[in-house]
């Protein structure tokens, strides 16, 4: 029964994240320039040559490296589809680390009527956080594909950390390596889980194998990962030092704002989904992340999950980098942390682990409550991510007006300034609706526009405006 449920949960995925890339975003001015650079280079450089200023833009490129190897015609299709394939990669690796558990602990319970691991894949693919209101999907970026390595890196040391093999080091630090080529964020993320396992493990060994990445990083340039280790050194030490001054860090979880919300949600709509998605961390991460409080919450109150937790060094593992995204969380939500990224974002990273912990706890509840917090999980899941959908989408929602390119917008206050009043003729006839819109009152137009489809009294069919096109819509069905 999983296989066609699996397949099916797959595409789904896939077109909702097709869907929520499609979004505009001056991201993308970024991304194709990042693109170009690569184009015809043996490895990723990191020349600016286009630049005034005289030096290297030392953005992680891996992504763009691999982007431009493709036609330029599909680097754009190319790039929402491979950070789509990063996620069904990262769902396909939680599917088979939760089928490793759930071998080795000899579970037979389904929820829902699912397995174990497809119901810990479903929950993976849904969890919101993989869907925000933000630009995780927007452009060309390492956002999605840091999260992947980053994924398989902690799966690497978690194996180094059961059986103790030296080459699942040597293979959490190629991961380490792919991470720092790829996303300064999740770099970061990696460096701080690193410290959170090492303190709960009681072990040095996860920040050895990050230390001992970023040491070959600097030492070997033909790795191309020194310019993206300083570039990431330098825009922390330039953001600490900056986010006060107006960047999107400072304007979070002000307390004018959490007092005025609930006043918003019918006096300004807008405003509240704008606050609820993208300021207000609390209510962002409840949302975005529901299973990582509720794991920790259940674990913490229940002994026998806490026994349960304690006594498997595999759901132990994972329930360190599950607690250790949900200190990050509460720590990056203060303003004085908040420049250590999203405070969200965590949960993109720790995803993974939180969506086995939460199969393997609903696992040892009773079937009907297993079945009913299962659903209730999923059917949270879909309500906010068609809630980040508005919420991305929200301007051409509440939009009141057609959208306009620069250059029409330029001619219709040209007219508007410069003209008294006339006769317009547009190409396609179409844009005459959109002028008269702009230019003229209902009443008293000053401006009148050749639109076609006018029924004139006695005649039919709209004969004139065949007759006056010659023919011309026959011929190119304007």
């Amino acid at each position: 029964m999983d296989l066609p449920i699996l397949i099916f949960a797959f595409l789904c995925a896939a077109l909702l994240r097709l869907a929520f890339s499609t979004a505009e975003t001056s991201d993308q001015w970024v991304s194709f320039w990042l693109i170009g650079r690569q184009r015809r280079q043996g490895w990723i450089t990191y020349e600016a040559r286009d630049s005034i200023v005289a030096g290297t833009y030392g953005y992680p490129s891996l992504q763009h490296y691999l982007i431009s190897r493709l036609p330029r015609r599909s680097w754009g299709i190319a790039g929402r589809l491979t950070n789509i394939l990063y996620d069904l990669i990262t769902a396909g690796c939680v599917y088979g680390l939760a089928w490793h558990l759930d071998a080795g602990a000899g579970r037979d319970q389904t929820i829902a009527g699912l397995s174990f691991p497809a119901a810990a894949t479903i929950v993976f693919l849904t969890t919101p956080a993989l869907l925000p209101a933000t630009s995780r999907l927007l452009a060309i970026k390492g956002r999605a594909m840091g999260m992947m390595w980053v994924a398989l890196h902690l799966v690497a040391l978690q194996q180094a950390y059961l059986t103790g093999a030296w080459w699942w080091y040597a293979i959490a630090i190629l991961f380490a390596l792919l991470i720092i080529l790829t996303s300064m964020f999740a770099m970061q993320v990696a460096l701080f889980f690193s410290l959170f396992l090492a303190l709960w493990l009681l072990s040095p060994a996860p920040l050895l194998v990050i230390a001992a990445s970023i040491a070959l990083g600097l030492a070997l340039p033909r790795l191309g990962t020194r310019p993206a280790l300083l570039f990431m050194w330098n825009h922390k030490r330039w953001y600490l030092r900056n986010y006060r001054r107006g960047t999107t860090a400072s304007e979070r979880n002000r307390l004018r704002d959490l007092l005025q919300l609930p006043a918003t949600l019918l006096a300004d709509p807008k405003r509240f989904i704008r606050l609820s998605t993208s300021k207000i961390t609390p209510i962002i991460g409840v949302l975005s992340a529901p299973l990582a409080f509720l794991v920790v919450i259940f674990v913490l109150a229940d002994a026998r999950l806490r026994d349960l937790i304690t006594g498997q060094a595999d759901l132990s593992f994972l329930f360190g980098i599950a607690l250790a995204s949900l200190i990050l969380f509460v720590l990056t939500s203060f303003p004085l942390l908040s420049s250590f990224g999203q405070a969200e974002r965590y949960f993109e990273y720790s995803a993974y682990a939180f969506s086995i912990l939460g199969a393997a706890v609903l696992g040892y509840w009773n079937a009907p409550a297993r079945d009913s917090m299962f659903w209730l999980i999923l059917l949270w899941h879909l309500a906010v991510i068609a809630y980040n959908f508005t919420a991305l989408r929200l301007n051409e929602i509440w939009r009141s007006d057609a959208q306009i390119p620069p250059e029409l917008e330029e001619t219709i206050r040209w007219c508007d300034a410069s003209l008294e009043g006339g006769r317009i003729l547009t190409v396609p006839c179409k844009l005459g609706f959109l002028f008269s819109s702009r230019l003229n009152r209902p009443r008293k137009p000053r401006f009148h526009f050749y639109h076609k489809f006018i029924q004139r009294p006695g005649e039919g069919a709209f004969r004139y405006y065949e007759r006056d096109t010659g023919g011309f819509i026959h011929k190119n069905n304007v």
